[in-house]
């Protein structure tokens, strides 16, 4: 079967500045395949965090197991290390406010709680954001696994104060979609059943935008959209080594 001639658009919002993307489906690796075609296009220096529960054994189809990331370029970080400070951040609003004029606290402390509020590891993140005018996309996979701590809309200031920060965040979600999905700008369902069957497998577009490969509503196979594809396409070519 020959696989679809890709398409090499992509959406204007996705480079203007940034933006978010949640990718859903039922395979880990495929979906992770898809995330690293898309951080690749937007940001070759992209971070990529990994949402990892102890002793876990990575699909050899993964590619983080295969090594299509760079050392310098990813970690794995315990889920319970993304639970929010709460506490940390709502004693830093009072100390900050007492300090503060009143003609101040009002349009500095609600930025400042809300990124003292951001979990250890992606505030560590942020404060390597390099100081110049290029896009900087953080790949968060696994995602799932922090929904005990995010449920809901709780997700929303989280995912403004990182965009605020200047972040693209694309996350992976391999389970059922979660409820506050809409509060990404892309909300993209991955149905396929492994990276190897990446040929028969299709992108719905559930939220996305009115032109441009992810627009809202269109159904396309995945080997059409170059964004998600090239990565996955190149690791499992017919007669490539898996």
């Amino acid at each position: 079967m020959a696989s679809p001639a890709p398409s090499e658009e992509i959406n204007s919002e996705l480079v203007a500045g940034p933006s978010s993307v949640l990718i859903c489906g039922s395979s880990r690796s495929l979906l992770n395949w898809c995330a690293l075609s898309l951080a690749r296009r937007l940001d070759p220096e992209f971070r990529w965090t990994d949402a990892r529960i102890r002793e876990e054994t990575l699909d050899p189809r993964d590619p983080l197991a295969r090594g299509a990331i760079p050392d310098s370029q990813w970690r794995a970080v315990r889920p319970e290390a993304f639970r929010p400070n709460d506490e940390h951040a709502n004693l830093a609003a009072v100390t900050i406010a007492s300090v503060l004029r009143s003609d101040e606290a009002g349009r500095s402390l609600e930025g400042i709680a809300e990124m003292l509020r951001l979990p250890t590891p992606t505030q560590e993140l942020i404060a390597e954001v390099p100081p110049h005018d290029r896009l900087t996309v953080f790949v968060l996979s696994n995602a799932h696994r922090l929904v005990a701590f995010y449920p809901g809309t709780t997700i929303r200031p989280i995912l403004r104060t990182i965009l605020d920060a200047g972040v693209t965040v694309v996350a992976t979600w391999a389970d059922a979609p979660p409820a506050g999905r809409t509060e990404f700008e892309f909300v993209l369902h991955v149905a396929g059943s492994s990276p190897e069957a990446w040929m028969d497998a299709e992108v719905r577009c559930e939220k996305g935008t009115d032109s441009g490969p992810f627009r809202t509503g269109d159904r396309r196979p995945l080997g059409e959209l170059a964004l998600l594809s090239e990565a996955v396409r190149a690791a499992f070519r017919p007669g490539a080594h898996s």
